[in-house]
């Protein structure tokens, strides 16, 4: 199989639901729009390769391909086994996986027992076919781990060094199409990396910078959720990780309060990886590609502590409709109300060329 290695990512939905309740042997499902997507060449069966949940660790795996003729299904997928246990399910991430080589076509079997046993023994051959160098490698490809040092030194999702699909067929010219479809808005001066220069407070302003306390920075470390994706940096997501050790919050509460006196945030805490994911099968141009950014967990929790700080300066009549710092608010909700308002006064009013502005006015 020349396409063989195949690389591809894709949200995990929900399946048939017999992997773990049937067979005890979990399995992950990719959408239609990555079954459909796959090359010729790559038939049903059964393959081997690497899988990783989100920026997680790079596990063994093994892929089912096909209808499985023992249930007769009526739609095509790609199964996939991750040789790992997991704590939860991890419907909605974003699976990456590559297959390496290819164990066998797929079979009906005369008992679930006998299905359970062959699945079993796929298991056991692609450990050991995996530690093969040739395919260890492939664990450590950049389709993986690549991640750029500052959002200005690489483009965005730069291909791997093999062939790339990512949520369907998608070659490494396409990649590059991508990151330069992506980045049209950029200017010059967004690539610079100098300090700004701050203009003078005005006399008898308070002058003292917002500072973080070294509590606040390890409680927001505490509530990160470890199945969300770490960003480009995953040493950063391993600080984050140990934080219940006194140096976390200390060092973490060091760098903060320096970024905020010198108003100034490193480069790679602003640098993110992008993942196109797609919107809508057939693929007809790259508008149907959905850049999904992933920013590093450690200027998620800055993030929090910042806004925390000015939720604490909001005026308490701080006008109902503006929804930037109100909790549980959304752009759908400011969305409803506006038009509930404007239909309000369109229909009451004798006038309908009086409504207009009933939504141009709102303060922002």
């Amino acid at each position: 199989m020349k396409s063989l290695p195949y690389f591809c990512r894709g949200e995990v939905i929900r399946g048939f639901g017999r992997g773990s309740k049937e067979l005890g042997i979990p399995t992950a499902n990719f959408p239609d729009s990555v079954v459909d997507n796959l090359p010729a060449d790559i038939g049903t069966g059964i393959y081997y390769g690497w899988a990783c949940v989100g920026n997680g660790d790079v596990y063994k795996m093994v892929m089912s391909i096909g209808w499985n003729p023992y249930y007769k299904n009526t739609k095509k997928s790609m199964e996939t086994h991750v040789i790992h246990t997991f704590k939860e399910d991890f419907y909605g991430e974003i699976l990456s996986v590559v297959l390496v080589g290819y164990i066998r076509p797929e079979r009906s079997y005369n008992s679930l027992e006998a299905l359970i046993a062959a699945i079993n023994s796929d298991i056991e051959e692609a450990k050991v076919t995996l530690e093969l160098p040739e395919h260890l490698k492939l664990r450590d490809d950049n389709f993986f781990t690549s991640a750029p040092s500052s959002s200005s030194a690489l483009p965005p999702n730069t291909a791997s060094t093999s062939q790339t699909i990512i949520n369907g067929d998608l070659s490494a010219p396409l990649a590059e199409e991508l990151n330069c479809f992506f980045a049209r808005f950029e200017t010059s001066q967004q690539h610079h990396s100098s300090a700004p220069v701050l203009p003078p407070s005005p006399p008898g302003s308070c002058t003292t910078p917002l500072t973080v306390r070294e509590h606040d920075v390890g409680r927001v470390l505490l509530a990160v959720n470890p199945r969300k994706a770490a960003g480009p940096r995953r040493s950063t997501w391993q600080g984050a990780q140990g934080v219940r050790s006194p140096a976390r919050p200390h060092t973490f509460a060091r760098i903060f309060n320096l970024c905020l006196a010198q108003a100034v945030i490193p480069p790679f805490l602003k640098s993110a990886t992008i993942i196109p994911v797609l919107k809508k099968s057939p693929i007809t141009s790259l508008n149907d590609y959905r850049p999904v950014a992933l920013t590093p967990v450690i200027m998620k929790c800055f993030e929090r502590l910042v806004l925390q700080h000015i939720k604490d300066y909001l005026p308490p009549d701080l006008y109902p409709y503006q929804f930037t710092y109100h909790a549980n608010r959304s752009t759908d909700a400011n969305n409803n109300i506006m038009l509930s308002i404007q239909s309000s006064r369109t229909f009451s009013s004798p006038n309908w060329s009086l409504s207009a502005p009933a939504i141009s006015h709102v303060p922002r």
